[in-house]
């Protein structure tokens, strides 16, 4: 993989990726903590704005499809560095989100994702990176589009808000993870082992969603 191969990834609004990522996480977190028939409604708003931005960013889309290209080939050479470097990688990476500005609870749990989609990582396709966009295109419609969050039942009808919205900022932190490292330039081969990971754990999450509405 070469640098020019995420070149796209690199012009993605980084800045504004994380704040809204931020901003949606905390919301979502609050949920569990704070009371009040709101909650669900004003954590939705902000699920939808970072959920509206990942759709939308066009960067993102063609810097995915730039790495799939990059990826290939690289199958032989992560597996030799997960089984040599793999807790380096994960220090190396928690440092360099939580520097990017993400929480060390939000950096923790992408690290741990981008860690898993390593273990078990097959080389994701031009057709993944489609089939993902398609989902969370559904994902938008579902969860974003004329849902009014705060009229759901309770219990069956909060646990579906949950899994969608932990399904949203655990597949999106994926991408999160990804954009960050690509604007970092790390040294190979963490820096393959960045995309690499970032990417299996949002094709992971996303590809397997199912419309819970």
């Amino acid at each position: 993989m070469k640098r020019s191969d995420v070149q796209d990834l690199r012009r993605v609004d980084i800045d504004e990726f994380i704040k809204r990522y931020n901003a949606a996480s905390n919301a979502v977190r609050a949920t569990q903590t704070r009371g009040g028939i709101n909650r669900w409604p004003n954590a939705a708003e902000l699920v939808c704005r970072f959920l509206d931005f990942t759709v939308d960013e066009g960067p993102l889309w063609s810097g995915l499809h730039g790495a799939v290209d990059g990826l290939d080939n690289e199958a032989e050479r992560l597996s030799n560095f997960v089984r040599n470097s793999l807790n380096t990688f994960v220090d190396v990476e928690f440092e360099l989100l939580v520097r990017r500005g993400l929480s060390e609870v939000d950096a923790a749990g992408i690290t741990n994702g981008l860690r898993n989609g390593l273990l078990s990582y097959e080389p994701p396709t031009h057709s993944d990176v489609n089939q993902l966009f398609t989902n969370l295109q559904g994902l938008q419609g579902t969860v974003c589009k004329g849902v009014k969050w705060s009229v759901y039942g309770i219990p069956e009808s909060e646990a579906r808000r949950k899994v969608n919205a932990i399904t949203i900022m655990t597949g999106g932190g994926g991408l999160v993870g990804t954009v960050a490292d690509a604007a970092a330039a790390l040294a190979m081969p963490l820096f393959i082992a960045s995309i690499a990971g970032g990417m299996v754990t949002a094709l992971g999450t996303f590809l397997g969603w199912k419309g819970r509405r």
